[in-house]
């Protein structure tokens, strides 16, 4: 098995405790999305707008 195929140690656990926890926030109305998108041809940057739910320009 080539290093890339290895599993990496605890990856899996960390993952599943990651989703876990995501998952909790979700259900409780907790979990809040950032998101960002750089447009590299004009130079605009664009936050996210979760009421919108858009990309909306800085």
């Amino acid at each position: 098995m080539s290093v890339i195929d290895r599993p990496i140690e605890g990856h899996h656990r960390f993952r599943e405790g990651y989703y876990r926890e995501n998952r909790e926030r979700l259900d409780a109305g907790t979990l809040e999305l950032h998101g960002w998108y750089y447009d590299m041809e004009t130079g605009t940057l664009a936050r996210l707008d979760t009421q919108r739910r858009a990309f909306v320009d800085l």
